[in-house]
């Protein structure tokens, strides 16, 4: 019992002596010297003479630059237009549908199968290359998609069209 006190006070005294802070950084006796003030000019000539002098306070900065025309001997900006699509007409793309949420009646799903999905795609003009159901890896909550989700091959061309319906593409 005795060999058991003493190791456990041991083991205390150099815990408390490992956890001590260093020691206290004395004091430099210098102080730094004053800062300048903004009627003193304490800038140094620059290697550049094209660099703009030094401020002395952020008010003396510049305005921000505003547009304007451009410059002689530059084209004018393209005007805003739509953007290519992302998917060449006449190459295959896959797209998306989730069967419906989770947590949900299967009855409030928009397709009750993949053929009644394939068919409302081909009433819409969208040709279709190829179909089926896979499942994917999703959040398990309400509101969430099911995991099993319809898979249909489509032209480049009606990417945007399916996109109005519902569909993702991969």
């Amino acid at each position: 019992m005795k060999r058991l006190f003493f190791l456990l006070t041991v083991l205390l005294a150099l815990a408390l002596g490992a956890c001590q802070g260093s020691p206290p950084v004395p004091e430099e006796t210098e102080t730094p010297p004053p800062a300048p003030t903004a009627s003193e000019s304490t800038e140094t000539p620059s290697a550049d003479p094209a660099a703009p002098e030094a401020t002395a306070t952020p008010d003396d900065y510049p305005a921000q630059p505003t547009a304007s025309a451009p410059e002689s001997g530059y084209p004018a900006a393209p005007e805003e237009s739509a953007p290519p699509s992302a998917y060449p007409p006449g190459e295959p793309v896959w797209v998306l549908r989730p069967l419906g949420e989770q947590c949900a009646e299967e009855s409030t799903f928009e397709y009750a199968s993949l053929e009644e999905a394939v068919s409302a795609l081909e009433e819409a003009d969208v040709n279709v290359l190829a179909s089926e159901t896979v499942s994917l890896m999703v959040c398990e909550a309400c509101g969430c998609p099911t995991s099993d989700h319809y898979r249909v091959q489509i032209m480049g061309e009606d990417v945007e069209t399916v996109r109005s319906m519902g569909w993702r593409t991969e």
